[in-house]
């Protein structure tokens, strides 16, 4: 056999022992998804419960008597009663 083929096959086999010994593995998914995804769920949930208590305004909407708005549809508008709560 070739010395410099001999060398590339010794020095391969350190790298792989190197590599091997040193730990490095692959990412392993995280076992707290389902309790992650929980908590998620459950912060939606109260977003989704403090939405259906603001009373939204659709449409043609006056501002302090002064200025009158077009909210178009799939906007809404907060009167200003509602947003500091």
């Amino acid at each position: 056999m070739n010395r410099t083929l001999l060398q590339l096959k010794f020095y391969a086999l350190v790298l792989m022992l190197v590599f091997v010994c040193s730990g490095v593995k692959a990412q392993s998914l995280s076992t707290d998804t389902s309790d992650e995804f929980a908590a998620y769920a459950m912060m939606l949930d109260s977003f989704e419960k403090i939405d259906k208590t603001i009373p939204y305004k659709h449409g043609k909407v006056a501002v302090n008597n002064f200025l009158t708005l077009n909210v178009p549809s799939g906007y809404k508008f907060i009167p200003d009663s509602s947003a500091n709560k």
